[in-house]
C-alpha cells in the first residue's frame, strides 16, 4: 500500500507538473542562458514541496473529520482527473502548441533578481495553488492513513524534483524537442493514460 500511494502521487504529480506552464518555461529559459540554473530549479522544487505538503496534510486533516467532505473530495478528484485526462487526450490528438522560449539578454542576472523571478512564477501563479494545494491536496487526502497520505505527497514531490532537475540539467538538448508540437502531443498522451489510471484507482478506493 505504501508504494502504491507513492506511485499514485508520482503519477498525478508528473501529470500536473509536466505540462506547458510558467515554471517550466522559466526553468528552460534560465538554463539555456546559464543564468542561476540550479537556484531556479531548487526554488521551483522547494515551492512545490511546501505547497504539496500543506495541501495533503491540511486538507487531509480537515477532510478526515467529515465523511461528507471526504466523499465530495473523492468524487471531485475523480471528476477532475477524468476532465484533465480528456483535455490531455484532446491535446495529444489535435493541438499544435509547443513550449516557446524567447531569447533573454546576455547580461548576467543578479542573484536576488533570479530569486524574485522564481518566487514570482511560482507563488504569483494561480495554477500553482490549484495544482499543488487544491488538486494534489484533495486527491492525496483520500489515502486512508496519514502515512499513506505522506507517501502520496512524497511521490508528488519526487515527480517535481525529477522533472525540474531533468529540465535544468538537459535544457540545451531538450529545448529544440520541447519546441516541437509533436513531442508535446506524445507527452499529453502519456499524461492522459496516467490520469485515467489514477481516476480508476481512486474510484476503486485504492
Amino acid at each position: 500500500m505504501l508504494w502504491a500511494s507513492f506511485a499514485q502521487g508520482l503519477g498525478v504529480g508528473a501529470g500536473l507538473i509536466i505540462a506547458i506552464g510558467a515554471q517550466n518555461a522559466h526553468v528552460l529559459r534560465m538554463a539555456i542562458k546559464k543564468q542561476h540554473v540550479w537556484l531556479t530549479v531548487f526554488g521551483c522544487i522547494l515551492c512545490d514541496a511546501i505547497a504539496i505538503m500543506v495541501g495533503v496534510a491540511g486538507l487531509g486533516q480537515s477532510l478526515q473529520q467529515s465523511s461528507l467532505l471526504m466523499s465530495i473530495a473523492r468524487w471531485g478528484g475523480i471528476i477532475f482527473l477524468l476532465w484533465y485526462a480528456v483535455q490531455a487526450l484532446k491535446r495529444s490528438l489535435f493541438a499544435q502548441h509547443a513550449l516557446q522560449v524567447e531569447q533573454l539578454s546576455g547580461q548576467q542576472m543578479h542573484l536576488m533578481v533570479a530569486v524574485r523571478l522564481v518566487l514570482a512564477v511560482s507563488l504569483l501563479n494561480p495554477h500553482f495553488y490549484l495544482d499543488t494545494i487544491i488538486l494534489l491536496g484533495s486527491i492525496g487526502s483520500q489515502q486512508p492513513t496519514s502515512m499513506l497520505q505522506y507517501a502520496f505527497a512524497t511521490g508528488a514531490i519526487c515527480a517535481s524534483m525529477a522533472w525540474f532537475i531533468l529540465l535544468g540539467g538537459t535544457a540545451k538538448w531538450l529545448a529544440p524537442w520541447l519546441n516541437n508540437a509533436t513531442a508535446w502531443r506524445c507527452i499529453d498522451a502519456l499524461i492522459a493514460v496516467m490520469m485515467f489510471t489514477v481516476a480508476y484507482l481512486l474510484f476503486r478506493g485504492h
